[in-house]
């Protein structure tokens, strides 16, 4: 979701103008964003397709490992 926010301020683009663009609400866009809301796989990706960005997956264990030893550094 940070990712999104920060793609969305390096376009100048806000909320609404995103939201027009794929089609749906400004509301519904903020409560997505806010994970309030939404059909999660569908519409992130439209999200991601207008502002060039992708989905990694990350498995839990390794994601979990990983911010260990950042916190131990």
């Amino acid at each position: 979701r940070e990712e999104v926010r920060v793609a969305l301020a390096r376009r100048d683009m806000n909320q609404s103008e995103l939201a027009e663009k794929i089609g749906v609400t400004r509301q519904y866009l903020s409560n997505y964003m806010a994970g309030k809301a939404g059909d999660v796989p569908r519409l992130w990706q439209r999200v991601f397709d207008e502002l060039g960005l992708e989905l990694v997956v990350i498995p839990k264990a390794k994601k979990q490992k990983n911010f260990a030893s950042l916190s131990t550094s």
